[in-house]
């Protein structure tokens, strides 16, 4: 008589049977195999105590020993038909509950560690060709492990067992096998249960963690063809067929800077690059917006210490000082839209969208603006665009003190922004001299403009792409570029003939006659402190 069978098994019947009600009154889902072992673990943990294993020795008349604790009736043997009958019973039944008895029967009727605790069978399906697959349902690596090697050690053990009782039906399993077994069951329960017991028991089988593996593709390709099948299903010639070779951020990058420093086409660009076209076309785009989500890195406005070196290179230029930058617009020539066209038809009876920039003394842009269409005058662009809103918005963090900006006739004069006089034939010769010195100062955004368009000549025109969006994201990101291209010293001379066709348009029209008179006297003032500084030619008026 084991003490098991006298203290331990009823109540861990007990305590199994709560859970699954339990289980099954508040989960209200069908129950699986690794539910069973959660619930089991929960009550064997209940009922695994000190005081119970006392009972169980004392019960039984182990410890403290007493001879007359059993008759002799109770170890009578059964007939060997009789246990044999039992036997077969027992593994036809379906329940994988152990039945508490105090009986010799019960000891003949008892389950063996394989028949207890009995790996998961895994779920077999037949094929189109009526071969059998495996497919495990085990998800925790470490539990599928422990199971496996389990697995194997129990069907020896089972077998050995058989052939044993077929010998002699009162055969046991010795115990110094059951130590092992029992070890590596216990090792399965406490994996599973550290698996399940970090969520709470109201969490879905969704929020289940598992373990993360590391580099499974080269598991993948390590695998042998036959196991590459078992696992994928397909043969690996079959995968290697399916989709194109993925694009590494490096050859992106060369897709990205060749359409833009050249004018291919997209066709043109995969086949040098041995990609689909629309996948050119996706690095294109994808590369562009990322340039353009760090654009806040690489344009902005001077402050400080900057801001102090700007003025002064822009100084040893001219002698004008207080110069942050220069503004100008230019044109990038597109394919018509098919919405609002002749918004996009400029002077020069072209299709094209409006840059406009703000360069300072590096050639490298501060401020960018574009996706204006081309028809509209550049005093307009600068109305529109975010810089003259900041200009009277935060005009003493932009330009605090006397600090401007410097533009051609086109823009008017106002408190951040100087212009040139307006010849109309009446200007004097100091006044010519102070246009010269004030073109030649400006200059800087016309050859920065040479350069930009001389380096990257997809800008002179854009013949494929007509999203307007697509467009201006791919100029804002040559912008991004070409400061990054600054800051490395990585220039690159245009040449004559680029730089003539990428000079901004030069614009006829008169603008609005709406200079207050404190903007005319800044132009006043910087006029005669050029004269002082012998900086313009005197002459007689």
């Amino acid at each position: 008589m084991q003490p098991l069978d006298k203290t331990f098994m009823g109540p861990l019947k007990t305590y199994y049977n709560e859970e699954i009600r339990r289980f099954m009154r508040e989960e209200g889902r069908k129950m699986t195999q690794f539910d069973v072992i959660e619930l089991f673990a929960k009550a064997y943990v209940k009922v695994q105590n000190a005081q119970i294993a006392i009972n169980g020795f004392k019960c039984t008349g182990i410890y403290p020993f007493d001879k007359n604790k059993f008759q002799e009736s109770d170890f009578i043997l059964q007939s060997q038909e009789n246990v044999l009958e039992n036997t077969k019973l027992r593994d036809e039944s379906v329940s994988d509950e152990p039945m508490a008895s105090t009986s010799r029967t019960a000891l003949m009727n008892s389950f063996t560690p394989w028949e207890i605790f009995p790996p998961p069978k895994l779920k077999q399906t037949t094929s189109s060709r009526g071969r059998r697959s495996e497919a495990t349902v085990l998800k925790h690596l470490r539990t599928r492990n422990l199971w496996q090697q389990t697995s194997k050690m129990l069907k020896t053990e089972k077998k050995n067992i058989d052939q044993a009782r077929h010998r002699n039906p009162f055969v046991s399993l010795p115990i110094g096998q059951q130590n092992d077994v029992c070890e590596v069951v216990n090792e399965i329960l406490e994996a599973v249960y550290a698996s399940s017991s970090s969520s709470s028991e109201d969490s879905e089988s969704e929020n289940e963690q598992h373990e993360r593996c590391n580099n499974f593709e080269g598991t993948l390709d390590a695998m042998s063809g036959m196991d590459f099948k078992a696992h994928m299903r397909l043969k690996r010639e079959t995968v290697s067929g399916v989709g194109r070779s993925r694009i590494t951020s490096k050859k992106s990058i060369y897709i990205y800077i060749w359409y833009i420093s050249n004018s291919v086409t997209f066709r043109q660009l995969g086949n040098l690059f041995g990609v689909a076209t629309s996948s050119a076309w996706s690095v294109v785009q994808r590369v562009s917006l990322y340039l353009v989500s760090i654009s806040d890195e690489y344009t902005k406005w001077p402050e400080g210490i900057e801001l102090q070196k700007t003025t002064e290179k822009f100084y040893q230029k001219q002698r004008i000082p207080g110069v942050i930058g220069a503004i100008d617009c230019t044109h990038i020539g597109i394919k018509g839209p098919k919405d609002q066209k002749e918004m996009y038809f400029n002077r020069k009876k072209t299709y094209s969208i409006v840059l406009q920039a703000v360069v300072d003394a590096d050639k490298k842009f501060i401020d960018v603006t574009c996706g204006e269409p081309g028809s509209l005058h550049d005093y307009r662009v600068l109305r529109r665009s975010k810089l003259f809103n900041d200009a009277d918005r935060l005009h003493e963090q932009m330009f605090a003190g006397s600090y401007f900006i410097i533009g051609d006739s086109a823009y008017p004069t106002t408190n951040w922004l100087e212009s040139p006089y307006k010849d109309y034939g009446n200007l004097t010769q100091s006044q010519r001299k102070f246009n010269e010195i004030h073109s030649s100062t400006r200059m800087i955004v016309e050859n920065t403009f040479g350069l930009f368009k001389g380096r990257f000549r997809r800008l002179m025109k854009f013949t494929e792409q007509t999203d307007l969006q697509t467009i201006t994201n791919i100029v804002v990101s040559a912008c991004v570029l070409h400061n990054i291209c600054i800051t490395h010293d990585d220039l690159c001379d245009a040449e004559e003939n680029e730089m003539d066709d990428a000079v901004s348009f030069e614009i006829e029209e008169e603008i609005e006659k709406s200079n207050s008179n404190s903007n005319l006297d800044r132009r006043e003032n910087l006029f005669n402190y050029l004269r002082q500084h012998n900086l313009t030619l005197d002459f007689e008026e």
